[in-house]
């Protein structure tokens, strides 16, 4: 699925990571990068690492939603 068919809120693996279609900042993102998905703003999308880092994955990236992980 294409990011922007996610609910917000969900927990993402990127599947193929699109480099030409990407900030400069987002270029080191790999396949297998999980995030939450917060929300789309415009073409790019605010979602964050576990370390609370904030990346913009473009909204037609194929992603697949996984289960957020349990907090200890």
């Amino acid at each position: 699925m294409q990011l922007q068919e996610v609910p917000e809120g969900s927990r993402i693996r990127l599947l193929k990571q699109q480099v030409n279609n990407t900030p400069p900042d987002c270029q080191n993102l790999k396949e297998g990068d999980e995030f939450v998905f917060h929300r789309l703003d415009g073409m790019y999308s605010y979602c964050t690492q576990d370390d609370g880092t904030v990346v913009h994955i473009v909204a037609w990236a194929p992603v697949e939603i996984i289960p957020h992980k349990s907090k200890k």
